[in-house]
């Protein structure tokens, strides 16, 4: 990690983690002991939704593009001292946002200026001059899996500049700046998981997968995901306000089935380069498993659509299942891959860690997923006691991920010297 603002970002990401793997333990707990106002607290949007979206998966994001878009295109971050108030103003907007329905229009606002300005950055970074050598690596075609990635990253970041916006206008959720932004919050909640997270996850995967798997991917396969992934989150956040009618229910559900057959595609994209490669080493396990997780829950959101009555109760599911499941893992996936953990402690250890880290993360999320349905059967005390279970296995993974990370990335042991 070359510049001091991708640490701090990567460091405010870890904490958020652990605040919201810890604050869903805490309130499914006081759901079981009877605390209403904890619950009420603990169950509004910043804390569910815009904590992990914003706070964990956003500034993880952001941290990993100043130091991947310098990398692969060859220059140098445009400034350092701009990138790192660039992440400062982020991390401050989402701990204000934490604040309560006074300070979320502050905390949206900041959140968006650091989006604007995040822009700003990337394309000052392009306009730099190139440096001599261009860091191709040692499999030269990947190049031209890149030239796929950079729209899909470039309309990953547009998304976000308008999903930020609306999210702030439709701050705080009890008194709204605008109330037609308040009404049509989902919609730009689509734009900025299934536009800016999704795509995000899309570009920088067609980067960084084949690299890390040292196997060139299908190009036809890659054309397909970009023509379908481009417009869907458009498509859908436009048609969402209007689910109530049948007939728009069905053009919903067409537009779901682009995202739905983009996640498909990328699944299978993943999971074929996994296949086909002889480096499958225990951090690609978080980047395959995380193509099933998206295929679940852009399936669930194409359900929305064609039966909402039976099926919106389990958007809670849905959120779960997109944050920490599918940007969750492709998450863990790159930062065990870039950042192995304990590397200083020696390679079976590093590989040991990480391998307890994807058996930790998948038990408790499916834990987590598999409550909400106990719930929606009836079983409200079985659903609590196995959603308290699966946070405490996913706190225990997030506390085992932070330390290796952090142990990682400021070598706090060094090796030894050999005499």
């Amino acid at each position: 990690m070359r510049y001091s603002s991708i640490r701090v970002a990567i460091l405010a990401s870890l904490a958020y983690l652990g605040l919201w793997i810890a604050s869903s333990l805490v309130r499914t707990w006081a759901d079981l002991s009877g605390d209403s106002v904890l619950v009420s607290t603990l169950s509004s949007r910043v804390w569910t939704v815009l904590l992990p979206a914003q706070g964990f998966i956003g500034l993880m994001i952001m941290g990993m593009a100043q130091q991947f878009v310098p990398l692969y295109s060859g220059r140098e971050l445009w400034n350092p001292q701009a990138a790192l108030i660039q992440v400062s103003w982020a991390i401050a907007g989402v701990f204000l946002a934490l604040l309560g329905p006074p300070f979320e229009p502050f905390g949206l606002g900041l959140w968006f200026a650091a989006t604007v300005f995040f822009l700003f950055l990337i394309l000052m970074t392009l306009r730099t001059q190139p440096l001599p050598v261009r860091p191709q690596g040692r499999r030269p075609e990947f190049m031209r899996m890149d030239r796929y990635g950079i729209p899909m990253t470039s309309a990953a970041v547009l998304y976000l500049i308008v999903a930020s916006a609306g999210l702030f206008l439709a701050s705080p959720s009890d008194t709204p700046l605008v109330p037609f932004a308040a009404e049509n919050w989902v919609s730009f909640l689509h734009l900025y998981t299934l536009g800016f997270i999704t795509l995000m996850i899309f570009g920088v995967g067609f980067h960084l997968f084949p690299r890390f798997l040292d196997t060139p991917p299908r190009l036809a396969l890659a054309k397909a995901i970009l023509v379908l992934a481009l417009p869907g989150p458009a498509l859908v956040a436009l048609t969402m306000p209007f689910l109530g009618d049948p007939a728009v229910g069905f053009v919903f559900a067409l537009f779901a089935v682009f995202e739905a057959t983009a996640a498909v595609l990328f699944a299978i994209l993943v999971l074929d380069v996994w296949w086909r490669s002889e480096r499958r080493r225990p951090s690609a396990a978080f980047n395959a498993v995380a193509g099933l997780w998206l295929i679940l829950g852009v399936g669930l959101a194409t359900l929305f659509g064609l039966a909402p009555a039976h099926f919106l109760p389990g958007v809670p599911a849905h959120g779960g299942v997109n944050l920490l499941g599918c940007a969750g893992f492709e998450i863990l996936g790159v930062t065990h891959e870039v950042l192995p953990p304990f590397t200083s402690k020696g390679l079976k250890v590093s590989r040991g860690v990480t391998r307890a880290d994807f058996v930790l993360a998948l038990l408790g999320l499916g834990l987590v997923v598999s409550s909400y349905d106990a719930t929606l059967q009836g079983s409200t005390s079985l659903g609590d006691t196995m959603a308290l279970a699966g946070f405490a296995i996913l706190l225990v993974m997030v506390l085992l991920y932070a330390c290796g990370t952090v142990w990682t990335l400021f070598g706090i042991v060094r090796p030894k010297r050999v005499k």
